[in-house]
């Protein structure tokens, strides 16, 4: 037997619950939750089952949607959605509407560096030739490792560096 504590925790999609299933079915495995009834023995209870993995899915999407949406009004609103700030950024603390909010704000010391970075792109020096510079000198990402070109082409495209964000 495999014991789940739900549905919705082990499977994301109706497919996937009717695959699994399937799968765990035919090698004589039978599937026990903590918080559900499940019969797969009987034609109403595999019915119910599929209806369960239905309504799992419809629950995933529809916070799925709720998040995003929730992200993209954050967004329109000037704060920052989350994760690792681009280099020559940091985050800053804010307070709005009573709730603890982060914004994206110039980190001085890193944003010489991307200035430089795209000053010196601009003036048609090669990628390779400004990685060199900033590692002759001893600059280095926030990671403490040298600049590489992937690592400068990904902060030469980051659309957040010209105002937008998606």
């Amino acid at each position: 037997a495999l014991i789940i504590w739900g549905t919705n925790r082990f499977f994301r999609n109706a497919y996937e619950s009717h695959t699994h299933r399937e799968k765990l079915k035919k090698n004589n495995v039978k599937l026990l939750s903590v918080t559900q009834t499940l019969d797969e023995d009987t034609t109403s209870g595999r019915l119910m089952i599929d209806m369960i993995a239905r309504i799992d899915q419809y629950k995933l999407e529809e916070i799925a949607e709720h998040n995003s949406s929730a992200t993209r009004l954050l967004i329109k609103e000037g704060f920052f959605a989350g994760g690792v700030p681009p280099f020559g950024y940091k985050i800053e603390k804010v307070m709005h509407n009573g709730k603890q909010r982060s914004k994206l704000a110039i980190n001085e010391e890193e944003a010489v560096y991307v200035r430089e970075i795209f000053d010196r792109i601009a003036s048609g020096i090669s990628i390779r030739s400004v990685c060199r510079s900033l590692s002759e000198r001893g600059i280095h990402g926030r990671n403490g490792k040298e600049f590489t070109p992937d690592t400068l082409l990904v902060i030469l495209k980051n659309i957040i560096y010209k105002g937008e964000r998606y």
